[in-house]
């Protein structure tokens, strides 16, 4: 009541505290009728929203439902809170009384919006109700019709009577207000309450709870959990019924998700070629267990749409995914893979034992070791697992120190920290185990889907279906690895730490000058930098690759806006990213202006090619593919890139060309216009050749071939004569430029033998004396 007293109060001082609005005009006498029933149309539509709001009256309906859950919540807090509960419980209540604040500052924020549109309308019935008063005073008797005038005071009777509606509502729509704020602030007290205890528990970590373990069993004389355990497994099955309650939903997509999957995966394998050796190994072990595959995903799956769960529904999905893992890892049935994962269930199934034996030190402690014990074993024989299993290697080699030292302190009286080192750890490495095989199937999947040809018909695939499958398995594995970071983290109950690290670090600020920076702006600004050209190789890609080969356009003329897309990407993404930094402009055009001399001086030469490289790119006197000579460089242009272009050669060698160089320097484009090469041959005959017989058995020859053109004809001139013999010269024309000098190879091989045939073939000449050379 205290709260929505608070409320009131400070809506009424709002209220009070608002600037007066100027008084409305009286209606002139012509246009009082109109009005009289605008504004009954006008009361009418307020009073429809003022009648009902399903809104507010769900929040009144569901309030004291929410009120006895969580004073049911709060009893249960108050246990957890009293007893020695490890720290994912503490974490897990949390969880629930935070799920139960989202909730209610949900419907704080819809009573919120509800009073602000009832103020408006009381603004607007306000300014009615001056309106009309004004108007009366305006129109004494004689001047209006005495129906006009009993017009004007019923609708000013009707005004008051919704104002007055209103402030009811208002004050209705007040109250509720105040009744979620205090279960608001009951919820805030126990979080904080929670929060404390969880950094206490946090500060435990270090100190000794306990005697060590050899002088706690010589004293131990057992204990009897029935009724305990009993307890312990009805708070879970509460939180599993209670999670499945709140996900009817998510279960039922999940369901439809899993047959959704299960048929794909059993068209796909009814598509893939099984007589393919390569397809045997690479993915018809998923396809051949979809059942399993397809359960597995729908696990993984329904964590984002499922409500939060607590921790025990996690381990027990953990646990469920356990089987499909099992059915879906490689390797013969009794195999290592599926040894390994079996002791990492065995393991997790004695962290669960062990939660229940909390506050009975010696038997949790005596699980404890257990856990570790099997853990290091399982540990050490990841690490001698072949080297394809190269970064799980790696990870076991951190693991096994830490559970090295969760038994230490174990043994030792620490049990608090080998609680959340032995339990972080095993579970940590088994949600890897699981990842990995989840990373697997998606792997085989596509695979399965590019062997079995179901995507040939995009352009993307055919060119670089290796390519692209690589990619989108990289991706999907980066995300995984992030998931599993933040899951071990969440283990560890350092997430909230490092989180709180990261944020401090952001917020470091450095001034240079006038310029002031800051960790956080220079990540957002590499990060957006490093989208941005992701993303610019991707659409340049895409477009290259995909959409502009189906428009037919000129040659070169793709390639230009292919890389025309990635530079106004780039160039975007640069304007986003020093946006995103939260550098003021004027500080960059500040900055820009002293650095700009230096910059002038010595990276002309970079500009120069960058501004060439943009003149290549819309001029286009160079293209990609275009056969061009500079200097003694000649060969097939590969890339046009930023600074410099490649031009591959005829032996084999990529030579990088600035593109200053390319516009500054005389150039041959030999394909600028077409393709075609024309090519001259020159041949000696004997002197006493008829030269009529000479060219038509020239052209002939050269007409034969099929790499000639026929138009523009092959064609033989005589170039010069004398007692030596007859000099000819074979001309004619080529389709691609590539194939000319081969074609000029045949064409001479042919005419050669058939001058040769034809007795017409001079003698060669003999070389010189040495001395005369």
């Amino acid at each position: 009541m205290t709260s929505s007293i608070a409320a009131r109060s400070a809506a009424q001082i709002q209220s009070t505290t608002s600037p007066p609005q100027p008084t409305p005009a009286a209606i002139p006498g012509a246009r009082v009728a109109e009005s009289i029933e605008a504004t009954r149309q006008r009361l009418l539509e307020i009073g429809v929203l003022l009648a009902a709001d399903s809104q507010a009256d769900a929040v009144q309906t569901q309030l004291p439902h929410a009120q006895r859950a969580l004073a049911k919540l709060s009893r249960r807090s108050a246990g957890v809170l009293g007893s020695d509960a490890p720290l994912v419980f503490l974490a897990d209540t949390e969880d629930e009384w935070t799920s139960w604040k989202d909730q209610l500052d949900g419907w704080q924020r819809t009573l919120g919006g509800l009073v602000a549109q009832v103020d408006k309308t009381i603004d607007d019935v306000s300014g009615f109700e001056q309106q009309w008063a004004q108007t009366r005073l305006a129109s004494p008797a004689g001047r209006l019709p005495p129906e006009l005038i009993d017009g004007i005071d019923k609708t000013v009777v009707a005004i008051r009577d919704t104002s007055a509606r209103a402030q009811g509502r208002r004050e209705a729509l007040l109250m509720l207000q105040g009744k979620v704020a205090e279960s608001q602030t009951w919820i805030d007290s126990e979080i904080s309450a929670i929060e404390a205890q969880r950094a206490d528990r946090r500060r435990q970590l270090l100190q000794l709870q306990t005697a060590p373990l050899w002088t706690a069993l010589a004293e131990w004389q057992g204990i009897s959990m029935r009724a305990e355990a009993t307890e312990a497994w009805r708070v879970s099955a509460r939180s599993i019924v209670e999670f499945v309650r709140r996900s009817a939903f998510a279960f039922i997509f999940d369901g439809a998700l899993w047959l959704a999957v299960v048929a794909a995966l059993l068209r796909l394998r009814a598509r893939v070629p099984r007589r393919s050796d390569e397809i045997r190994a690479e993915s018809i072990h998923t396809l051949s267990r979809p059942l399993s595959a397809a359960f597995l995903i729908s696990l993984v799956v329904i964590q984002f749409f499922a409500a939060t769960s607590s921790i025990q529904v996690r381990r027990l999905l953990g646990l469920i995914a356990a089987f499909p893992t099992l059915r879906l890892l490689p390797g013969p049935l009794f195999g290592r893979s599926r040894i390994l994962m079996l002791s990492l269930t065995a393991a997790c199934v004695l962290s669960q034992i062990g939660d229940v034996t909390t506050g009975w030190s010696v038997l949790e402690r005596l699980v404890l070791v257990g856990e570790g014990l099997l853990g290091i074993v399982v540990l050490l024989a990841i690490i001698s697992m072949r080297r394809q299993a190269r970064p799980a290697a790696i990870a076991a080699v951190l693991g096994v120190p830490v559970l090295l030292v969760a038994i230490g302190a174990n043994v030792w009286g620490h049990v608090a920290m080998a609680r959340v080192l032995t339990h972080g750890t095993i579970f940590s490495a088994y949600v890897a185990v699981i990842f990995a095989v989840v990373a697997l199937v998606v792997d085989d999947v596509l695979t399965a889907i590019h062997r079995a040809g179901m995507v040939d018909s995009i352009r993307i695939v055919q060119t670089s279906g290796a390519r692209v499958r690589r990619q989108l398995g990289w991706v999907m594995r980066l995300g995984l690895v992030c998931w599993w970071i933040s899951i071990t983290l969440d283990l560890f109950e350092v997430r909230g730490a490092v989180v709180a690290a990261i944020a401090a670090f952001l917020a470091a600020r450095w001034d240079i000058g006038s310029v002031t920076l800051t960790a956080g702006g220079l990540l957002r600004f590499a990060a957006t930098l490093w989208i941005a050209i992701l993303l610019a190789r991707l659409v340049g890609f895409i477009a290259a690759e995909e959409v502009l080969p189906r428009l037919r356009l000129r040659p070169g003329v793709s390639d230009a806006i292919a890389i025309g897309l990635r530079y106004a990407i780039i160039a975007a993404g640069l304007g986003l990213a020093v946006a995103a930094a939260g550098v003021d402009t004027g500080q960059i055009a500040l900055l820009a202006g002293a650095l700009s001399v230096g910059l002038g001086f010595g990276l002309q030469n970079v500009v120069n090619n960058f501004v060439s490289g943009i003149i290549l790119l819309f001029e286009r006197p160079v293209k990609v593919g275009d056969v061009v000579e500079i200097g003694p460089t000649i060969g097939n242009v590969r890339r046009i890139g930023i600074r410099s272009s490649t031009i591959h050669t005829s032996d084999g060698a990529d030579v990088i060309v600035p593109n200053g160089d390319l516009i500054s320097q005389r150039l041959v484009n030999w394909t600028y216009t077409d393709q075609r090469r024309r090519i001259d041959l020159p041949v000696h005959v004997v002197a006493t050749a008829d030269p009529a017989c000479v060219t038509d058995l020239l052209v002939r020859v050269a007409g034969a071939n099929a790499g000639v053109l026929s138009v523009p004809a092959p064609v033989a001139l005589l170039t010069s004569f004398g007692d030596g013999g007859l000099e000819f010269s074979l001309r004619f024309w080529t389709e691609r430029f590539e194939v000319s000098s081969r074609v000029r190879s045949e064409v001479a091989i042919a005419a050669r033998a058939a001058l040769r045939g034809a007795g017409l073939l001079g003698p060669t000449p003999e070389p010189a004396p040495e001395g005369e050379q």
